[in-house]
């Protein structure tokens, strides 16, 4: 099992709770709960390349396959766990230290960790969505195999910790955040439009399928999971995918009148749409790039985003970027990747 990113290796402490088994799980996460109790209130995810180790073999391993060895820990984002032992296990708001309660148009929302209420929905959307891409022949990413309720409440609320067999866990903006910043002066290879250009054909198809289900990805007063950093790669069969994580906010067509579900989609579309331009481009960021990178990064988000438009009206493309365009497109950092200003800012 691999990632694309390499990821900190977190120390996981036993909670006290219950274990609720929807398929079978490995003995160390079947037991007891298990979750995080010094996690980082910011995202600590991307640390290096396997591209700056000594151990770059690009005729021999795939560029940016880093190994995550079995049974080791890991954070993902900022309150969950990846666990891997052959499989990838992802255990979702799995951070109880310092638990936070805020309400956001009625909406609660526990930082660090999910509410049971969101947890118990979450699941539900994901074996219907999962049953949607299985009919499309599209891959499927997580899906639910437990859930663990600890013994652990936050004032009048239950709390809950989905268990998902994962993929993988590398998201689209480290991915492109990262490499981008590496690109730097041969950025303008053909390659690169291929790859964007499959991924943002395979993302309009991918949300298109989602609401055709009669799903919409999130609600916005929840505070919305439409970015690129719920979209996760990850390696499947000779190709890469693509899936939209983070569904504990989704919407059923029948929780709504037929014209307001038209208009949630609507404004998700444009909402995914600016999101995919957005990746990596914070201000604070672009004094790490030269002049020409930030033009090229410019026009590559055009190209990712009309790409992403006509993947959604037409909805027939695969959620799949070619390896041998994933390859040729990070091939281009083996000349670049030792003289990048951007190495030491991982």
């Amino acid at each position: 099992m691999t990632l694309l990113v390499e990821r900190r290796h977190a120390q996981p402490v036993r909670l006290r709770g219950k274990v609720e088994l929807f398929r079978p799980l490995p003995k160390v996460l079947a037991g007891h709960p298990v979750g995080l109790s010094n996690g980082s209130h910011r995202k600590e995810s991307v640390v290096r390349f396997r591209s700056l180790d000594a151990t770059w073999e690009p005729d021999r391993v795939s560029v940016l396959e880093v190994w995550v060895g079995d049974g080791e820990w890991y954070r993902s984002g900022c309150r969950s766990l990846i666990y891997n032992e052959g499989c990838m296990y992802r255990l979702k708001g799995a951070r109880f230290d310092n638990l936070k309660i805020s309400h956001n148009e009625g909406v609660v929302q526990v930082d660090g960790a999910q509410l049971a209420e969101d947890a118990d929905h979450e699941i539900v959307v994901a074996e219907f969505f999962n049953q949607q891409l299985k009919e499309q022949g599209f891959p499927i990413c997580m899906t639910p195999v437990g859930c663990y309720q600890p013994f652990i409440h936050a004032p009048e609320y239950q709390l809950k910790i989905p268990i998902f067999a994962v993929s993988g866990d590398t998201r689209l903006d480290e991915l492109l955040y990262i490499t981008e910043r590496l690109s730097l002066a041969y950025i303008t290879a053909s390659a690169a439009s291929l790859f964007y250009e499959q991924v943002g054909l395979g993302l309009g198809t991918l949300l298109r399928c989602m609401h055709n289900a009669g799903l919409v990805w999130s609600d916005a007063r929840a505070g919305s999971n439409v970015h690129a950093g719920n979209v996760v790669v990850f390696p499947y069969a000779d190709r890469i995918g693509l899936g939209l994580v983070d569904l504990d906010s989704s919407i059923h067509c029948d929780e709504c009148s037929g014209r307001m579900f038209q208009r949630l989609k609507n404004e998700e579309k444009e909402k995914f749409h600016r999101a995919l331009w957005e990746v990596g481009t914070a201000e604070h960021d672009l004094r790490f790039y030269t002049g020409h990178f930030a033009v090229y990064k410019h026009q590559g988000r055009i190209l990712l985003g009309k790409a992403f438009q006509e993947g959604y009206r037409k909805g027939v493309y695969n959620p799949f970027v070619e390896r041998r365009i994933f390859d040729d497109y990070f091939s281009t950092l083996r000349e670049v990747a030792q003289h990048s200003l951007a190495i030491e800012h991982f």
